[in-house]
């Protein structure tokens, strides 16, 4: 199972998503972290630190549960050679952060419109608590500027030919 609602019917159930959403986005987002500071791309890491700081403090105040067996959570799609570019700027960073919390939105909704009683009840308070996410990067977003045309040309390719 990768991220899906349906699986999840117990309260027990809801708070082992959330962590593993919580856990794998920081995981991810310090890997991404890493990944750009040793690309020398600073300022698209230190976005990528934040995030996973961010998420981090989720982390830590989540109830913990216990997720239906293969729930997986993926910022991005790891599989998708085109998601992630070395040579991304802050602003693409903020996009992947929105998407990643607009799915957890409609994670959480999806959650709380197929089951009823504190199931639902506790998914509903999640997706809110995920739409305030979902506000906050935007505004992150729109304060960034737009990288020019051409962000991805790089004059200095890698030698993968070692």
């Amino acid at each position: 199972m990768t991220g899906g609602a349906e699986g999840i019917d117990t309260v027990e159930d809801l708070l082992g998503a959330r962590q593993i959403i919580e856990e794998s986005s920081a995981e991810q987002y310090e890997e991404l972290a890493d990944s750009f500071e040793m690309s020398n791309n600073v300022e698209t890491a230190e976005v990528f630190k934040w995030l996973a700081e961010w998420e981090g403090e989720h982390l830590m105040s989540a109830a913990n549960g216990a997720p239906p067996p293969g729930f997986q959570w993926f910022v991005y799609d790891p599989g998708d050679p085109e998601a992630v570019h070395y040579l991304m700027r802050p602003y693409h960073a903020w996009e992947i952060a929105l998407t990643n919390e607009e799915r957890s939105l409609a994670f959480f909704q999806a959650v709380a419109e197929r089951t009823s009683g504190d199931v639902r009840d506790l998914a509903w308070q999640l997706a809110e608590r995920e739409q305030e996410h979902v506000r906050l990067i935007r505004d992150r977003l729109a304060a960034t500027p737009e990288p020019e045309p051409g962000w991805d040309d790089d004059l200095d390719p890698p030698n993968y030919d070692m």
